[in-house]
Order: structure tokens, then C-alpha cells, then sequence
């Protein structure tokens, strides 16, 4: 019982890091779709409210993501938006609804470029 609450303890900052930082960059991504949304022949108020909700639980879990970053030694801005950038292109394609329509070249180039980001976090020290 006390090496499982131990290994927890060993794990938990990985955990919350990957948690946020998904959460962080899906709600961005729904803030950006809902953004674009905004601006018709007349403003879209329910694009306004959701994207302001998207955006405040996307910073929100970005703060709190760093804390995270901060204990695991990933001290470097440029990674701390990458791996952010990441799951906030996959927020923007999925809650878009365009991602579903693309070939599968385009979703192999998506995954290739994801794959491409996590190696430069690794070989960078993060």
C-alpha cells in the first residue's frame, strides 16, 4: 500500500502535466473555432460566450499546466507552447468539424508533424 501511494507520488506531476496541457490546448481550440464564428453580417453572441469559455479554460489550464512544467524541469518557453501548440491544432481541427473531411495525406502530414514536435521536445531537453 505504501509503494502504490508512493509510485503515485512519482507519477502524479506527469500526469497532471499531460491532463492540463490536452485540456488547455482542446479549449483553445474551441475558443479559436468559436472566434472565427463570431463575425458574420451580424455578430454571433453564442460564438462570443463559447469561445470566451474556451479561451478562459484554456489559459486557466495553461497556468496551471506550468506549475507542472516547472516541478518536471521543462523550464523553456519554446517547449512549454509547443507541446500548448500541439493539442491546440488538434482542438481547432477537431472542433472545426474540417478535419473529417481531409485526405489521408493530410492526416498522415498532421500526425508526421505531432510526431516531428514530440522529437524536437526530447532531443531539446524537455
Amino acid at each position: 500500500m505504501i509503494l502504490y501511494g508512493y509510485m503515485f507520488f512519482k507519477i502524479y506531476p506527469y500526469i497532471a502535466l499531460i491532463v492540463l496541457t490536452i485540456i488547455s490546448g482542446l479549449a483553445d481550440g474551441y475558443g479559436f473555432s468559436n472566434a472565427a464564428k463570431m463575425w458574420g453580417k451580424v455578430f454571433d453572441w453564442t460564438a462570443f460566450y463559447r469561445s470566451a469559455l474556451g479561451f478562459i479554460l484554456g489559459i486557466s489550464s495553461f497556468w496551471l499546466s506550468s506549475k507542472y512544467m516547472q516541478i518536471l524541469n521543462i523550464n523553456s518557453a519554446e517547449i512549454q507552447t509547443a507541446m500548448w501548440f500541439t493539442f491546440t491544432i488538434v482542438g481547432v481541427a477537431l472542433f472545426s468539424g474540417v478535419f473529417f473531411q481531409w485526405g489521408i495525406v493530410d492526416k498522415i502530414l498532421a500526425v508526421g508533424i505531432i510526431v516531428a514536435l514530440g522529437v524536437l521536445m526530447i532531443r531539446v531537453g524537455a
